[in-house]
């Protein structure tokens, strides 16, 4: 799988969960460093059963941020960052429209809003990260027990690979955090539409205690 087009391969860390190691996560906001999470590394857990994406208490500057950037008329989705996830190794980006969700009010009228959560807990990598369905959305995942890695690769609209696109390795970002990446302009006009009472989140996240072992 490591070897098929458009695909990479990335170690489970992870003893009970589909985990591996964030080594560090980037956006391009003004005046808010980024770079300083995930030191040496936090845990970032794949997982299908969260709607969401959670960041650490510790990312809330950062997740506060973001939901200020948005236009409840979800008009200026051309104008927000990219996300960058650095994952064993590998990077992966997400746009504007798999972050930013199109919801109804008490009166049924659409606005946007941040597709993120906050959680409380420290894993043996560090701080926890889960990437949920936001993440799933963009990128085709095979969980493969036997050798124990996650195979990922950007997906079509349609949920097939998209073999003309690969990851992005690391040092392929350096210099243009604003670049589209091969993502199409809906990627950054549109939000997901969405239903906050659909919303879950695995059962863990709200337990007492702020330790979970991965």
């Amino acid at each position: 799988m490591a070897h098929d087009a458009g695909f990479q391969s990335v170690d489970v860390s992870g003893d009970s969960h589909w985990a591996t190691k964030l080594s560090q996560f980037k956006v391009d906001l003004d005046g808010i460093d980024t770079t300083s999470l995930c030191k040496p590394s936090c845990g970032a857990l794949i997982d299908s059963g969260t709607s969401l994406l959670t960041f650490p208490r510790s990312a809330s500057h950062i997740t506060d941020a973001l939901k200020q950037k948005v236009k409840k008329d979800c008009s200026n989705l051309d104008q927000l960052p990219t996300l960058y996830f650095e994952l064993d190794g590998a990077e992966v980006v997400l746009p504007p429209r798999a972050y930013i969700f199109k919801v109804l009010d008490n009166n049924g009228n659409p606005y946007c809003r941040g597709a993120f959560m906050k959680v409380d807990k420290e894993s043996q990598f560090g701080e926890v990260f889960i990437l949920g369905m936001p993440f799933l959305r963009y990128y085709f995942t095979v969980f493969d027990r036997q050798n124990k890695q996650v195979h990922i690769a950007r997906s079509t609209e349609d949920c097939q690979v998209a073999h003309h696109m690969s990851l992005l390795a690391t040092n392929a970002t350096a210099s243009g955090r604003s670049g589209r990446h091969g993502f199409g302009s809906a990627d950054f006009q549109e939000a997901t539409p969405a239903d906050l009472d659909d919303v879950i989140s695995p059962s863990w996240v709200s337990a007492e205690g702020q330790y979970i072992h991965l």
